[in-house]
C-alpha cells in the first residue's frame, strides 16, 4: 500500500532517467523487454490504451499543457463551428487560470489529466507518479467540480509499471496516433522548424484517411500562440475534408469520463459563485477517490514547483 493505494498488482519496473531540463528517456542501446510495454522506445501500445478514433472518418480532437489564456482563443473558435475536443490539463495551470478551465467544461469538452509538472512519469518513482496524478486531479476538480477518469502521459511516457499505478487509482490512458509537431513551435518559433510544416503533416493525413484502419487522434497543444493558430488551421483542412471532428471521448462513445456522476458550481472565498474559484458547493452522486482529497494549500504551494 501507498497514500493508501493497493500497489500490489503493480509491475516492478526500475524508472528511467529523464534528461535535465524535462523531456522523455533515451531509449537504452539493447532492445527493451516486451514485458515493459515503454511506449517512448517503439510506440508500445497496451490493452486498453486509447490512441485511434474507430472509423477513418473521424478525427479526435486533443490538446494538451493548458490552460492558457490561448486556449480562451481555440474556445472561442471551437464553439463558433459547434465542436467539441479533448484537454490533457496541467494541473498547476488549472490552479492558475480555473476560469477557463472551467469554461471549456462548461461549454461541452472533455477534461482529462497531463499530471502537475509534466514530467516523464516513467522517471518517477511509483509514489510521485500518485502525487503527481492525484494532486492534478484535485486541482481540477476544484475548478469544473468533478475529478477526471482520462490521463494522457507527458511525451507519451508510459510502460506498463505507470499503467498499473494508474489503474490502481481507477485512471486509463489517452495517447494518440499522430504527432503534428506543434510542440517544436510551444516555446517560440525556431528558426529551424516552419509552422508550414505542422499542416504539411495533416495534409498527409488526410490524403491517407481513406486507406486507414482506424481514426485520426492528433497530438496537438494549446499552450503557446502559434500552436493554437496551428490548430485552426488543421480543423479547417479536417471538416473540408468531411472528417467528423470530434473529442475523443465522443468518438470512442465513452461515458466513464469523471469519477463524480454530477458536477458542482465553484465558489470564491465569500462563497459567491464565480465559476472559477476555490471553493465548491457539492452536489455529486458518487465518492470522489480519497486520494484526490488534498488541501488546496498544499496545492497553492506546489504550484511554484512547474519546472519545464
Amino acid at each position: 500500500m501507498s497514500n493508501g493505494v493497493d500497489l500490489s498488482a503493480v509491475p516492478v519496473i526500475a524508472p528511467h532517467v529523464a534528461p535535465p531540463g524535462g523531456g522523455s528517456p533515451a531509449c537504452p542501446t539493447t532492445p527493451v523487454p516486451a514485458s515493459e510495454c515503454w511506449w517512448t522506445c517503439g510506440q508500445c501500445r497496451a490493452v486498453g490504451d486509447i490512441f485511434s478514433c474507430p472509423s477513418n472518418t473521424q478525427w479526435g480532437l486533443t490538446y494538451d499543457d493548458g490552460p492558457s489564456t490561448n486556449t480562451s482563443i481555440l474556445l472561442d473558435f471551437l464553439k463558433q463551428k459547434n465542436l467539441k475536443a479533448t484537454f490533457f490539463v496541467v494541473g498547476s495551470r488549472a490552479i492558475t487560470n480555473p476560469k477557463i478551465l472551467r469554461r471549456a467544461y462548461e461549454e461541452g469538452h472533455h477534461i482529462a489529466g497531463h499530471t502537475w509538472s509534466h514530467t516523464a512519469l516513467t522517471s518517477q518513482t511509483n509514489e510521485q507518479i500518485i502525487a503527481e496524478l492525484s494532486h492534478t486531479s484535485r486541482a481540477i476538480r476544484e475548478a469544473i467540480g468533478v475529478t477526471p477518469r482520462y490521463i494522457r502521459p507527458p511525451y507519451g511516457d508510459i510502460d506498463n509499471r505507470v499503467r498499473g499505478v494508474m489503474h490502481a487509482l481507477g485512471y486509463k490512458a489517452i495517447m494518440w496516433n499522430h504527432d503534428t509537431n506543434d510542440w517544436n513551435l510551444n516555446f517560440g518559433n525556431p528558426t529551424n522548424y516552419d509552422p508550414a510544416w505542422v499542416s504539411g503533416n495533416i495534409s498527409q493525413w488526410i490524403t491517407s484517411a481513406p486507406s486507414a484502419p482506424d481514426g485520426i487522434v492528433a497530438l496537438e497543444h494549446d499552450l503557446e500562440l502559434e500552436g493554437v493558430k496551428q490548430a485552426q488551421i488543421a480543423i479547417n483542412m479536417a471538416l473540408k475534408s468531411n472528417l467528423k471532428v470530434q473529442s475523443v471521448a465522443d468518438c470512442q462513445g465513452l461515458t466513464d469520463l469523471y469519477f463524480e456522476t454530477s458536477s458542482f458550481t465553484p465558489l470564491d472565498q465569500t462563497g459567491v459563485s464565480n465559476g472559477g474559484g476555490v471553493k465548491s458547493a457539492a452536489t455529486t452522486t458518487t465518492t470522489t477517490p480519497s486520494w484526490v482529497m488534498l488541501g488546496t494549500t498544499v496545492l497553492a504551494a506546489l504550484s511554484t514547483l512547474l519546472l519545464f
